[in-house]
């Protein structure tokens, strides 16, 4: 009665295909009702089993099912037990689907995980991890770990020994954190790391394994940026990150606290503090400095601060942030705190807690987007940093599609690559657009979720790697430039005049390429020092830009070797004019360390037609023209010019 909404008066003495079998699989029963009635086997009795049923309103439910049967004067009876299983089955595939938004944020951070089973067998190894050491896990000893994956010291030479691995480290029992170490797999080049990690214990205080965490870091040695995206699953690595994390409720009572947050800010262990009030755990001085931060967190504001701790002896600065716990109806029931330290830039991301709660606030807090789109470009889920860069709450863009969330333009932009995502293929790129109205240069990544075949929808996250490639793009501006003078090298050079030689050959002028040394400039270094040397160099490099034109270009080679591309030569006297005034720029006197310094400088020319240059012959010519004007007496120039 109560779980097919018949009563048994209802019941009784009508077909019962007609009250609990849907109607799709009334054919299927009675073929099996005629066969059992005749015979009395069929293959499902004493079987558990779950299939639908149908209840009384005409909705299909799901129950587990066992039947057995009996024989009376010849006739057989079956009777059954059904229990509604349709709550159990919708939490399972709620949990379902949890996890596999969870290993899809999992395989989209750039952060190496590996986990081990409390026998030592790798059970993980996500996509960040695998790209690292180029393999996937494999069976295998522990022992072998080091030499397999190409484990390194930090000197990226030393081979791990067993108990330095910190995978094995952390299985021994270790916590490990921020420990050095390289992965040189061969042919890749090496990887700086830093790793951290913790055993896995149950509740019953029994082995379940390791996890350790592998953060990139050979950008950060120049950059200092490297942001780390953590889920559920990772708990163990938040606990080694240098984040601290905290859930107080209305009452100022502490409800969670990470070991960081534990051992650091309140100098104990969690099942001593969790229960206590915020004052009893402060202390007063330290209590009365922060409560003005916790009533406005528990009015239900956001809260954002920076504060000096020390924290055994040492003066460390934190970021701290304090995020409201509210409800549905807009209800303060506390508050979440969490606090990094920013004291050598070392950027680190909370993981989700166990509850879909606590996912929503650590996510909302990151500094990239987080999405889920569906098969229709629809969005069923978003954090609430969409609302910081385009000025749309999560809550309004659920149900909306892309399109009319970032507007048509910025859709255009990656419109293209969101359809192959949606095809099924793994899609990353980069793209310029307005943000906020800067314009700012984000890297998207787009993972699908592929069910039974077909793409549901992706998972798609977005960080701002602005930053990043202007500092990309100041390193290879810096690789091409003299540092002491500020012209282009020699590698420079050599790309410059490959580029001249091509728009000689279209305009069809002659090439023009000068090679210039300071006479004696040895003499010079020896008489005023390096120093001096080195100020003769730089005012030697401004007059040559000042002799020539803004088509030509000046470099320096090395030392006291110049050259000078001109370009748009019609004739060789052209050129020949160029180097009289550079001779004649050169020799006025030099104001070198307050004294009148004498300079003068040697001259080697060479042209070539537009339709038969070689530019090896003719860095070859403007050397041995160089070589001419020295042998002729110096502070000249001397000409071989090629038709």
């Amino acid at each position: 009665e109560a779980t097919f909404g018949w009563t048994a008066g209802e019941a009784i003495g009508r077909p019962m295909a007609e009250l609990i079998i849907p109607p799709a699989l009334r054919a299927h029963h009675a073929q099996g009702m005629e066969t059992f009635l005749a015979t009395g086997a069929v293959p499902i009795i004493n079987k558990r089993m779950e299939v639908s049923a149908r209840h009384k309103k005409g909705h299909d439910i799901v129950v587990e099912m066992i039947i057995g049967k009996m024989t009376l004067a010849g006739e057989h009876y079956f009777h059954a037990f059904l229990h509604d299983i349709s709550v159990r089955k919708e939490a399972q595939r709620q949990l379902e689907e949890k996890q596999q938004l969870l290993d899809a944020v999992l395989d989209a951070i750039d952060v190496g995980v590996v986990a081990c089973s409390g026998t030592g067998a790798l059970t993980l190894f996500n996509r960040a991890a695998r790209e690292l050491h180029g393999l996937d896990a494999e069976l295998m000893e522990s022992t072998e770990w080091a030499e397999h994956y190409s484990l390194y010291a930090g000197d990226g030479k030393t081979l791990l020994e067993l108990d330095q691995v910190p995978l094995f480290r952390a299985l021994s029992g270790d916590t490990v954190h921020n420990v050095e170490m390289v992965i040189a797999p061969k042919g890749k080049p090496p990887r700086f790391l830093h790793a951290s990690g913790r055993r896995l214990v149950g509740n019953k205080g029994e082995s379940l394994g390791a996890v350790v965490a592998m953060n990139d870091v050979t950008d950060l040695k120049d950059s200092e940026k490297r942001l780390v995206i953590n889920d559920q699953r990772l708990r163990a690595v938040t606990e080694n990150v240098p984040a601290m994390i905290g859930h107080v409720d209305q009452n100022e009572t502490l409800l969670f606290l990470n070991s960081a947050a534990a051992s650091l800010v309140f100098q104990g262990e969690n099942k001593d503090l969790i229960g206590r009030s915020l004052a009893d755990a402060y202390g007063d001085l330290r209590y009365t400095q922060m409560k003005p931060y916790v009533d406005r967190a528990l009015a239900g504001e956001k809260v954002i601060f920076e504060r000096d701790i020390f924290i055994k002896g040492e003066q460390r600065h934190y970021h701290t942030t304090y995020v409201p716990d509210v409800d549905a109806l807009g209800v303060s029931s506390g508050f979440y705190a969490m606090a990094m330290d920013i004291t050598e830039r070392k950027s680190s991301e909370l993981l989700q807690a166990e509850s879909e709660e606590r996912l929503r606030t650590v996510t909302d807090n990151l500094p990239v987007l987080i999405a889920y789109i569906d098969h229709n470009e629809i969005y069923r889920f978003c954090n609430a940093t969409y609302e910081q860069w385009f000025g749309v709450s999560p809550t309004m863009m659920i149900g909306k599609s892309v399109e009319q969330v970032l507007g048509k333009d910025i859709y255009e932009l990656g419109k293209e690559q969101l359809k192959r995502n949606l095809m099924g293929e793994r899609v990353q790129f980069e793209t310029t657009s307005m943000i906020n109205n800067q314009l700012r240069t984000v890297e998207i990544v787009g993972i699908p979720d592929i069910k039974e075949g077909q793409v549901k929808g992706i998972y798609v996250m977005t960080t701002d790697i602005t930053d990043a490639k202007n500092h990309e793009k100041q390193l290879q501006l810096l690789a091409r430039s003299d540092a002491l003078t500020g012209l282009p090298n020699r590698r420079s050079y050599e790309e410059k005049l490959q580029e001249a030689a091509l728009r000689a050959a279209r305009s069809g002028k002659l090439l023009t390429l000068m090679f210039l040394d300071l006479d004696h400039f040895k003499q010079i270094n020896d008489t005023l020092g390096h120093a001096g040397g080195d100020e003769v160099l730089r005012e030697f490099a401004t007059r040559l830009r000042l002799c020539v034109r803004a088509t030509d270009t000046v470099c320096r080679l090395a030392g006291d070797e110049f050259t000078i591309i001109l370009e748009a030569i019609t004739d060789s006297q052209e050129a020949k004019l160029i180097a009289e005034k550079v001779l004649l720029s050169i020799q006025q006197p030099f104001l070198v360390q307050g004294a009148i310094q004498a300079v003068s400088t040697s001259i080697g020319i060479t042209c070539m037609s537009a339709d038969n240059i070689d530019l090896a012959k003719l860095a070859k010519q403007a050397d041995q023209a160089l070589y001419q004007a020295k042998k002729a007496g110096r502070n000249q120039f001397h000409m071989i010019a090629r038709p």
